[in-house]
């Protein structure tokens, strides 16, 4: 009796903390959940590595580095890829690049950070998702647990397993969606309110803007067919965009700035495009985990049962998701662009990628279905959607599981990846990333990717599949392996090369030059016509007998600062008059004194 008594107390207390602070309730939920993910970490303190980790851990190390140090350089890498000089995060979102090499540094090693990024990925994402069920009034109960079976899908565990980047963006994407809906709701465009969202998302992931492009553009078009004041639309989405763009002038205008200046090699480009739907070689999409299918079917039910009582908002998120699955499979006739040559395709590069934004439409949907249930088959459809939670808890602890055990403490952990160059055993490269020494790990394991790198090949047209291998290879064998042979410092934003020469001869130097990069040799400014670049970019300069001091700079230009500084300001101010607007709404006491909390902060700030 006495156990019975205790928990019926404890019932109770969760019951009144959960009305007087639901919101800390649900983030304090989120966290918990996130960390009962990560169980399978913890216990074998081993690491789910993917693809993509060594990509996005030299850019984090670069940042961390740059911070610990304070060696700043806001276009060029001074200390991951080899030390090389190459851009990255600077197109990257470099913002958020130094957010997460915050996080690097306060996890001190590889080991804690995955778990900590993975935590706090976990969080963002259930939290993100949360936002905007209380916005279309989803049930609080029903809430909660969509939000963390979101967590689940491969949409956010894309990053867990893979180090795949667009998993930060999709976190982002239903908090992103607010505005959208909120032009649903009121059949008004929140101006400010949606330039902060697409301005927040560019800072972050610049793929993801593209896809929330897409689905804003399906949504207001759909709001503005139904609209009496298509006109004042117009002008009201053209305003936005105008403060969009003083918000991330420090992105865009970089970007311009390299790209009219230097042809680069883009991002991988998927030669096999039309094969990488969720129908053909992404077809695991579609179980991640096993339970996601439920919600499929609940859709499809609900769809055909109710389909004459959507709501606005409803119909029109109902028809995004549609059109975003449609995207994601061969049901679109992708052969029809793929291969053409055409941008905005190439960017996409896996069409399957649709398929991890349209489960931010499919829960959203299902739980503004269930919400409009009577009570007795609310509860009947929430007990099944804590069955699928279980089960994808159940899934995910397997397949991290497996994946450790069979990869991560394998006698031939990170062998065999491609393009991969290993310069330490199974053993040091595992105890690389239980160091506290940060650059063991990104010395022993460095990989060859291009991108961004300058492109001098003398040719017009896309780049062919035998092209990009070269690019690869080039690499590898003009950065990656003489960079040995080669001692390189860090000097205030300065890249300083020392190598001992036998006699005069030319020398390759494993460092890539851009238009705007600065070279010194042996304390002579080399003009471009006294260099000789490969086609990647690295230069060749004549060696003097002995001692060689190269330094490698990069010319900043004279707006770089005040841009940054602009779009700084700007968001100060943005979040000035979004705190002074949600002052006056509707807000409960706990939320109101968040706000009277941070009001004054974010006005000093701007």
């Amino acid at each position: 009796m006495e156990g019975n008594s205790s928990s019926h107390e404890g019932i109770n207390m969760f019951k009144k903390l959960q009305k007087k602070h639901p919101h800390l309730v649900a983030i304090s939920l989120f966290v918990g959940f996130s960390i009962l993910l990560l169980v399978p970490h913890l216990v074998t303190k081993g690491m789910v590595t993917g693809a993509d980790l060594i990509f996005h851990y030299n850019r984090f190390y670069d940042g961390a580095m740059q911070l610990k140090e304070g060696n700043f350089s806001y276009i060029i890498s001074l200390y991951g890829y080899q030390q090389s000089g190459r851009i990255v995060n600077a197109l990257y979102g470099p913002y958020f690049a130094y957010l997460q090499s915050v996080l690097v540094l306060l996890s001190g090693t590889w080991y804690r950070y995955q778990i900590v990024s993975n935590l706090f990925l976990g969080t963002l994402s259930a939290t993100s998702l949360y936002v905007l069920f209380r916005e279309v009034k989803v049930k609080y109960s029903l809430s909660l647990l969509l939000s963390m079976f979101f967590v689940t899908t491969y949409s956010i565990q894309y990053w867990w397993v893979s180090q795949g980047f667009t998993s930060w963006g999709v976190a982002l994407f239903p908090l992103c969606l607010i505005p959208a809906v909120r032009f649903l709701q009121t059949k008004k465009v929140p101006i400010f309110l949606m330039a902060g969202a697409v301005g927040l998302m560019l800072q972050v992931h610049l793929l993801s803007t593209l896809f929330l492009v897409i689905a804003y553009g399906i949504i207001f078009l759909f709001g503005w067919l139904k609209s009496e004041q298509k006109f004042k639309i117009v002008g009201e989405v053209a305003k936005s965009i105008l403060v969009f763009l003083l918000l991330t002038m420090n992105i865009w205008l970089p970007l311009i700035n390299i790209e009219v200046t230097n042809t680069l090699i883009p991002p991988f480009v998927n030669k096999k495009f039309v094969l990488s739907t969720v129908t053909h070689l992404k077809i695991r999409f579609l179980y991640y985990p096993y339970s996601l299918p439920l919600y499929f079917g609940l859709f499809l039910f609900f769809l055909v049962k109710n389909w004459k009582k959507h709501s606005r908002v409803l119909a029109g998120l109902s028809i995004t998701y549609t059109i975003y699955l449609i995207l994601s499979t061969n049901l679109f006739p992708w052969q029809l662009v793929a291969g053409k040559g055409i941008a905005i395709i190439e960017l996409i590069q896996f069409p399957s990628r649709f398929f991890l934004y349209a489960n931010v439409f499919l829960l959203v949907v299902v739980g503004l279905q269930i919400t409009r249930l009577s009570e007795k088959w609310q509860k009947v459809f929430s007990k099944i959607v804590l069955m699928s939670l279980f089960i994808g808890v159940g899934f995910i602890w397997y397949q991290n599981g497996k994946d450790i055990q069979e990869d991560y403490y394998s006698d031939t952990f990170m062998q065999h990846r491609i393009y991969t160059s290993l310069y330490g055993s199974a053993d040091e490269l595992r105890d690389s990333l239980h160091s506290s020494d940060l650059s063991e790990f990104i010395y022993l394991a460095q990989k060859s990717t291009p991108d961004y790198l300058p492109n001098l090949e003398e040719k017009s047209g896309p780049a062919t599949n035998e092209e990009t291998r070269k690019a690869y290879h080039a690499y590898h064998d003009q950065i990656i392996l003489p960079n040995n042979n080669f001692e390189k410092q860090v000097k205030g934003n300065q890249l300083v090369i020392t190598w001992t020469a036998k006699e005069a001869e030319e020398t390759a130097v494993p460092i890539i030059v851009y238009q705007d990069s600065q070279l010194v040799l042996n304390h002579q400014v080399l003009n471009r016509e006294d260099i000789k670049l490969s086609t990647i970019g690295v230069p060749t300069v004549t060696s003097q007998k002995g001692q060689n001091t190269l330094v490698l700079s990069y010319k900043q230009q004279w707006w770089l600062l005040p841009v940054i500084a602009i779009s700084l300001m700007g968001w100060g101010l943005w979040l000035c008059y979004y705190m002074a607007f949600y002052r006056k709404s509707k807000l409960s006491t706990y939320e109101k004194r968040v706000i009277r909390f941070l009001w004054p902060i974010s006005c000093t700030q701007s």
